[in-house]
């Protein structure tokens, strides 16, 4: 029991430490596209919506090509105090692309709630 109690006191502050830490944490994907793949496939795999991949890639249109990479957009969840404009600016990403790599054009967020982070540079192309 005594040894349950030290346990649980030295570890809690390192958990609760990561909790609040964690959900600021975002990281970026790169996918080198294959033939056969199309936006809507490699969109679904990677489980985000097609616009906010098209948006992290800066693409025009959903025409993509086997050897071209892509970047694929990073969770972000809300934290107090979280502003679309703040995530954005700390991203080093435009507003506009925040709001369209996430379908939203209010600016309401609840804590907790995830955020797609296009990335701050372009699609490559294939060479």
């Amino acid at each position: 029991m005594k040894v349950r109690k030290r346990f649980i006191r030295h570890v809690s502050p390192l958990l609760i430490f990561l909790v609040l830490l964690l959900p600021g944490i975002v990281s970026a994907q790169n996918y080198q596209v294959r033939s056969g793949d199309s936006l809507y496939l490699i969109a679904r795999r990677f489980n985000v919506p097609t616009s906010a991949l098209q948006t992290s890639n800066n693409l025009g249109t959903s025409m993509i090509y086997p050897g071209q990479m892509l970047t694929i957009p990073s969770l972000y969840t809300v934290r107090p105090g979280d502003t679309l404009y703040l995530i954005a600016t700390r991203h080093g990403v435009p507003l506009s692309s925040l709001r369209t790599a996430n379908n939203r054009w209010h600016d309401y967020l609840n804590v907790g709630e995830t955020l797609y982070v296009p990335s701050s540079q372009g699609t490559s192309n294939p060479g």
